[in-house]
This record gives C-alpha cells, sequence and structure tokens, in this order.
C-alpha cells in the first residue's frame, strides 16, 4: 500500500515497501522539487541543512525550514502533499481544441488530473495534488514549453502558436512522479524535408546492406557449385 515519505521505519509491513516509498518515490520527489524551486535554491538548502546539522541528526521539520530559508517563501503547500501526503498524480488532456485567428493559431484543451495510490487504485478522498507542469507543444517548423499550475481536478489551457499543433506532450522531462498522457494530431501527416530526408538515408542504408549481404550468399553458391 502506498505510504506518506514521513512514516516511521517501524510503520511499513516489509524492507521492500521501505525501499520502494523513501527510496524511490523519495528520489522522484527531491528531483521535483529541485525543479519547483530551481538548482541555486534547492542547493542551497542542502547546504544551509549541512551546516546547521552536521555530525548530528536531522529531522524532516529542518529539511522543510531549510528549504523554505533558502527559497524565501513558504513550500507548505508542496511538502504537505510529497512528504505528509500519499499517491501520484495522473495527468490527462482531453477535449483539444484548434482555430485559426489570422495568422494565430489558437489551441485550447482541458488537463485532467486523477490522484492514485501507488498501487494503482483509485480513491477519490485523495483529491488534488497541486503542482505545476510542463507542456510540451510541438508544431511544424518547432515547439514551444508553457508552464501550468495545476490546483483543481480540470484546468483550462489556452495558447497561442504560430502553426498548426502536430503534438502536446506534459511533463516532457519527467519532473513530477506518475503518468502523464500526450495528444498527438489525427489529420494527415505532412513530412517536411528533414523528415524525407531522414527516410531516403535510412531506405538507403537498408538497402545496400541486403546488396551486400546477398552479394556474401551468391558468391558462396558460386563457390561451393564451382568446387563440385
Amino acid at each position: 500500500a502506498d505510504l506518506p515519505l514521513a512514516t516511521s521505519v517501524g510503520g511499513f509491513a516489509s524492507d521492500r515497501a521501505y525501499a520502494s516509498i523513501v527510496y524511490c518515490k523519495g528520489a522522484t520527489v527531491m528531483r521535483l522539487l529541485r525543479h519547483v524551486i530551481g538548482d541555486d535554491a534547492f542547493f542551497r538548502g542542502l547546504n544551509i541543512l549541512y551546516q546547521e546539522h552536521k555530525f548530528g541528526v536531522a529531522s524532516a521539520p529542518d529539511f522543510i525550514e531549510a528549504m523554505e530559508e533558502s527559497h524565501g517563501a513558504d513550500l507548505d503547500w508542496f511538502f504537505r502533499q510529497w512528504l505528509f501526503g500519499y499517491g501520484v498524480p495522473l495527468h490527462k488532456i482531453r477535449g483539444v481544441d484548434h482555430t485559426l485567428n489570422g495568422s494565430d493559431h489558437l489551441v485550447s484543451f482541458e488537463l485532467v488530473q486523477e490522484v492514485r495510490s501507488s498501487t494503482g487504485a483509485h480513491y477519490e478522498n485523495l483529491g488534488v495534488i497541486e503542482v505545476p507542469i510542463q507542456v510540451e507543444v510541438v508544431y511544424e517548423g518547432g515547439k514551444e514549453v508553457e508552464e501550468i499550475w495545476i490546483n483543481e481536478n480540470v484546468t483550462e489551457a489556452n495558447l497561442v502558436l504560430p502553426a498548426e499543433p502536430l503534438e502536446i506532450v506534459m511533463d516532457p522531462d519527467d519532473h513530477i512522479p506518475g503518468r502523464d498522457d500526450h495528444w498527438i494530431f489525427r489529420g494527415p501527416r505532412r513530412d517536411t524535408d528533414e523528415e524525407i530526408l531522414r527516410f531516403l538515408a535510412r531506405f538507403t542504408l537498408s538497402l545496400v546492406v541486403v546488396l551486400f549481404i546477398a552479394g556474401v550468399i551468391v558468391n558462396r553458391i558460386r563457390h561451393r557449385v564451382s568446387a563440385v
């Protein structure tokens, strides 16, 4: 069963459960914290914690205090969910709409969040995990990354792009523990020159390999026939 990271050692049913929550999930939560507050604040907070508690024992509140001092803002919303709470978010993209306004491509969609335990069961009472999530929108000729703050189960997003959207990827660098959906344009695909060249290069290489293998086989057959 899923348990908060702050659970004491005796609260885990087995060593495997302890390692799964404390080490595996704990590492992903630390990575998320680093992403949320930035590298400078994160490593400065670790240094504060070390300087104040070296050769001693540091507690969870000590860690929180060091990170909030370094970040310069309250982080209760983060630690309440990821240290003392349980469950991971599942994000989905729903209702993608694309319209033209002159040369601008207007894209709107909904980000839907469900919170589940690590066992995969869905718990209605887990509510919402508040988190900033990056959304990467790929369009013909480039891409843009927007950060959207999730604080409810359904969040509306509206973007303006210079070209038609081809793909929407949530949390492209996988900062947030959990599972994320993505959206792919289902219309007719228009291959770019670069993609066509890559295809031709792969096709040519494959053809050369096939011809080489065929030549080797033919030479071996000829050699065996002449030997007979």
